[in-house]
This record gives C-alpha cells, structure tokens and sequence, in this order.
C-alpha cells in the first residue's frame, strides 16, 4: 500500500519537477514558444518518450517561478495500440524561486486538467509503462546523492477530471477509470496529509459500473516515518449486471505503519438485498499479521437475492431458501485460523459450530458442525431432463485439505424418509473424502454406513458400505413410496459403488450388491387368494374372484432377498418368502436408472398348514402361480402369466402320475398286488 501511494505521488511529483525545471530554462530563452522543439528534445531525454506540447508554454519568474502547458501529449511505448500513453489538457505548477536557491524546494499547487491516461499489457506480458518506471528509478538513483540535502514541500495537488484507460491483452480485461478528481493538502514530511478522491469504474468484462469515494489522511507517504492512514470516508458503489452493489466504511478505518496495527470498526459489503458486515483488527502486519474480526449477515432471503441475479435453482417449494442469517468469530496468526461461534439460520435449520486451521496454506485443520433439523426435502426441484455436457466430473480438481471433523443432527429428512440422531465422521485429504462411520436411529433400528468419495479414480468414485438392523418397515416404507407397502421387522446391508456420481444418473452407473431380510411382517396390497381365484379361473375352476371377503395383504414369517448389481441393473439370485399358506421364489429385474421393474414371482400355496382356508383353491396346492411384475418400482403392474400357469398344472399333473406309476411298480416288485390294481 505504502509503496503504491508512494509511487503515485512520485509520478506526480515528477512531472511538477520537470516542469519546473522547464520554468527555471525557459526565461534565458526569452519567448518559450520560440523553442517548443529544444523543449521536447530535452523532455524526450529525461523521460525516454516523444512529448508534444500542442498547446501554447505560460510562465512566471517572481515570487513564483511557475510554468503552464495546454495540450501535452508523451507518446506510448512503441508496438502497443495506443496511440499515446498520456494526453493532458493543462497543467501547471510553481516554485519560490528565493527558497530554491537556498535548497529549500516549495512548490505552489500543482494541477493537471483533463489528464487521459492509457495503461495496456501485451500479448506476452511486457506493460507501456515499465520504461518509465525504470527512467524514473534510474534518474533518482543518479541524482540522490546531490539532493539529500533538499527539502520538498508542495502546497498541494489537483487533479480534475482525469480519465485512465486500462487493457490486459492476456486476461482479456478492459477497464475505464473516469471522472477522476484528486485533491490534496500540503505536502511535506512533517505535516499530516489530507487527500479527497473520487472516480468512477467501468469494466467491460464484468458488466461493472461504479463510483468510488474516499476522504483520507496519511502520514510518512513521502519516505521517512513510517506511513499512516485515517480513512474518514469510504464508499464504492454500483451496478453488477442487473444487482447493484456497495462497499462502504460505517466507522473508523486506520492503519499504522509502525507497529503494524490495522483497525476496521465496521465494513459493509451488500449485493442486492444480501448484506456483510464485517470488524477486523490486526497487528504486526509489517511481518507477521495477526487479524480478529467477527462477520456478520443480518437476516435475509437467498431465494429473493438468487432471482434479483437471475438464477433459478428450480425448487419445487416456496419455502426453499427464504431465511438466511449467520455471524462468525474467527483469529488469525502464523499460518493458523480458528473460527468460533459460528451461528447460522437457514430456512428451518439451525446450524453451529467451530473450526481450527492448524495450516491454512495447506488447509489442515478440524472442525464440529451441529444441526437440529435438516429437511433436504424443502431443497427438491422440478425434473428438467438430462443437460447436455454434465457428465464430466469437476471433482478431481477440488482441493478436499486434510481435515478431521463431525457432523451431528437431530434429524435428517430426505426422500420422506426420517432419520434422527445422525452422527458423521469426516476425513479429508488429497485422494478424496471419507464418512466413515454414518451412524443414526432409524424406524426404531440402527444404521451404520461409510461413504468414500474418490474423483480421481477412473471407476468406483464413490464406495458404500451400509447396514440396517432392527427397521420397522411399516413405517419406512410409507414414508419412501408415499403408501402402505409391507410391514415387519428387517435388516439390510449393500455394498455399492458408483462411476459417475456427479453424472445425470449417477445410479446408472452403480455396481455392487445388496440383501434385505425381513420376520414376521406382510406384503399390503398383495391379495394371494386373489392371485389363486384368477389361477383357478385360467384353468377354468370358476370366477376369477376369491369367495368371501379378500385379503389385506399376504403374511409372511420370514422373508428375504438378495441382488447383484451391474451397470445400473439390480439382478436378483436370491428371493424367497415363506408364511403358513405359501413360499415364494422369483427372478426380478430392477433399473436403478428408471425405477423400472420386470420378472416373474412364483407362489406355490402350501396343503396342511391352513388347509380349511384353502377351501377351494385346494387343486392349486403344490402349483407355482406365475405372476409377471412390470412397471414401475412404486407401482408395479401384477399378472398371472396363463401360458406359464398351464405348462406348470401340466407339469404337475404329469409329476402326479410319475408318481403313481412309480408306487404301482414297487408294489408289484414287492408282491403286493390285488385285484383292483
């Protein structure tokens, strides 16, 4: 900062002293307008660059020995675009002169009018303004010795109405500063100085359009001392696209060369209707900063500031996004950061926490995050289709650091599915993510899963590892699908992993395998008599109703399931079902993509157990009932495959007299043979 502010009034400076050493040559001379040309030559001298004085050369010789050009144009740096690299269109500067020849330098007020700066980059790198900057080093480097002695004092500085252009042919940035207007105190290097500045800001690129505002007062901005600055105002504002924007002081802001010591009372940025505030102090700042503050974002809507940018996230439910306010303590000193108290309020959830950053240039540290409820549900949005080019994970190029931290909820709820008590461990470092382990309560069962997130592996990015015991799925299952499906107590475990989790259907991608067991439950809205009467009816054995009232469900006392998993398909090798009037075998498939599902089930009604509640379906027992499942997952198509029916009561029938046959023989070989045969 010190040497930015430095170098601004050096340049300035530099071009009051060249004119005044223009206004001591000029009176020998007589009529300086006479020898523009000698003028310019000895300029191109000093300065490396052609300067053109368009314009008429006024001077005075006592008390004051001052100078006034209009129209000065110094070229720019061969090769760039510009056509110049400064035009002003008047400026004027004073000495005393018997001052001066005592050493004693006192400049009246220096003042450039209209001064139009233009500042450009190249292709490669190289700036227009290097060879000037580097004259300027050298001219001071040969003269320092010779004025040491001197004393410089400028009664002040003026700048009205000043323009800078600025282009970065290698970033692409364009950028105008216009409407500049500096005005200053006396300066010296005793006296505090006063400045005021004003401009306004427009880049290109960014669709930015601004004013800037600063009142300030510095000591030591000339060498010296060590540098000071009081900003007593401070205010830029503007437009950003269709959001207007400020950063403004409300409160003191100083800094103190010497000890290092910043202080910022109170800093607010706002975009839109989202406002920051911010408190910094710091100390030691010359070597090693040590910076406290506190943040602060007083309540407001996110969803109200995402429409005022034009950005729609596509949520379903108004409620999404209507309540954000947060604040924040945080330290920093020697490469470490802590962050303390951390408050957040997010539509229905509260969040607190704290973080310490053993390393944060190498994002080391831990960290303890607790939130009452998080309802990921308030969060869907509507199902806009598949987007073109979002396969392509980012993920490998993020920075995860090494942190060790946990995550607590009271409840989570996702997919209508509740879960309380959720506890997360969380491991970071440069190969991916770790949650391991994911412990929770879930519909009075247990849940422990691990999660490994690791983009920079071509296949398996993410690794699942999850286990249930104890679920009520009466409950569950209602609050996934929306409706009664089953009840029972189970027990699930998968192992699953995805390519492509960040694809537009990260489940096409899955692969692993997973098993679900269930006791002493029933299947709603699976009516098996039903199933039976339309059998009987296949085979002609009546109506295809059952007689008397149907069934609410199918009971079962044990039931169980397991699957492979490739490439998105969920295969079944296992699925039986066993209850006292029937088992149940089956070979489904499921698209983990679609939800859809296809196969067959095949109940086989069982004689003894229940045999008066049989009744009529008494023929069936022993015959696998085919049942085609199709559809969807949620609401799956149910059928009783005729052609398969029949092959099956054939087969039955055929095994029957196998059977009987079998028995005639070994009786006759046995010698047991009667008249009826």
């Amino acid at each position: 900062m010190k040497r930015l502010v430095k170098w601004l009034l050096l340049g300035v400076l530099s071009l009051a002293v060249l004119l005044v050493i223009a206004a001591l040559v000029l009176p020998a001379v007589v009529d300086p307008n006479d020898h523009k040309e000698r003028i310019e030559q000895e300029l191109l001298k000093a300065s490396g660059r052609e300067v053109k004085l368009n314009g008429p050369i006024d001077l005075t010789v006592f008390p004051w020995v001052g100078i006034e050009l209009a129209d000065v144009q110094v070229a720019n740096e061969p090769g760039f675009a510009g056509d110049y690299f400064l035009k002003v269109g008047r400026a004027a500067a004073r000495v005393r002169l018997l001052p001066l020849l005592g050493g004693d330098v006192q400049v009246g007020e220096v003042t450039l009018y209209s001064p139009d700066v233009n500042l450009e980059i190249d292709a490669a790198g190289n700036s227009n303004w290097q060879s000037l900057v580097s004259a300027s080093a050298e001219g001071q480097g040969a003269d320092s010795s010779e004025s040491s002695d001197a004393q410089l004092a400028v009664a002040g500085i003026e700048i009205a109405q000043g323009q800078v252009s600025y282009r970065d042919a290698q970033s692409g940035t364009r950028a105008v500063l216009s409407d500049l207007n500096l005005e200053t105190g006396p300066i010296n290097a005793s006296d505090p100085l006063e400045a005021e500045i004003g401009f306004e800001l427009k880049m290109d690129d960014s669709d930015l359009s601004s004013r800037f505002y600063s009142r300030l007062e510095g000591e030591g901005v000339l060498g010296g001392a060590a540098m000071k600055l009081a900003v007593a105002e401070f205010e830029w504002s503007g437009q950003a696209g269709d959001l207007p924007f400020s950063l403004k002081s409300e409160g003191a802001m100083a800094y103190d060369g010497g000890p290092g010591e910043l202080t910022v009372e109170r800093l607010v940025a706002a975009v839109g209707d989202l406002e920051l505030s911010a408190r910094v102090s710091g100390s030691n700042m010359n070597a090693d900063p040590q910076l406290s503050g506190r943040i602060e974002i007083p309540e407001t809507s996110p969803r109200r500031w995402l429409e005022q940018s034009g950005i729609d996230l596509g949520f379903t439910n108004p409620e999404a996004l209507t309540l954000l306010s947060a604040s924040l303590d945080l330290q920093y000193r020697n490469d470490q950061a802590e962050l303390k108290d951390l408050n957040i309020r997010l539509d229905r959830s509260t969040i607190s926490g704290q973080a310490k950053l053993t390393s944060v240039s190498d994002l080391r540290g831990e960290f303890e995050v607790a939130m009452d409820t998080l309802d990921l549900d308030l969060y869907a949005t509507a199902d806009a289709g598949a987007s073109e080019g979002s396969e392509e994970s980012n993920l490998a190029e993020l920075d995860f650091g090494n942190f060790n931290g946990a995550v607590r909820l009271g409840e989570l709820k996702v997919g209508g599915v509740v879960i309380n008590d959720v506890s997360v461990q969380v491991k970071t470092d440069a190969e991916g993510v770790d949650l391991d382990p994911v412990t929770a309560s879930i519909y009075g069962g247990s849940m422990n899963t691990s999660v490994r997130l690791r983009p920079r592996q071509a296949d398996r990015r993410v690794m699942l590892a999850h286990r249930m015991t104890g679920v009520q799925a009466g409950p569950l299952f209602s609050d996934l699908l929306g409706k009664p499906v089953m009840t029972g107590q189970g027990r699930m475990s998968a192992e699953v992993s995805l390519d492509n989790p960040t694809g537009d259907n990260p489940l096409a991608t899955a692969n692993g395998s997973v098993s679900l067991n269930f006791d002493e439950g029933q299947i709603l809205g699976v009516d098996i008599f039903g199933i039976a009467g339309q059998a009987m009816a296949l085979l002609g054995g009546g109506q295809t109703e059952s007689e008397g009232e149907e069934e609410e469900g199918t009971r079962f006392s044990s039931m169980s399931l397991a699957a492979d998993i490739r490439d998105g398909v969920l295969q079944t090798r296992q699925l039986d079902l066993a209850s006292p009037v029937l088992k149940l075998g089956g070979d489904l498939r499921v698209n983990l993509a679609d939800f859809s599902i296809a196969g067959t089930v095949e109940p086989v009604l069982l004689d003894g157990v229940d045999a008066e509640r049989l009744g009529r379906f008494k023929s069936l027992v022993g015959v696998p009932i085919p049942v085609d499942l199709g559809g969807s997952l949620d609401a799956p198509s149910v059928g009783v495959d005729p052609a398969k029916l029949l092959l099956a009561s054939q087969k039955q029938k055929l095994d029957e007299k196998k059977d009987r046959a079998k028995r005639k023989l070994l009786k006759s070989l046995l010698g047991d043979d009667d008249d009826d045969g």
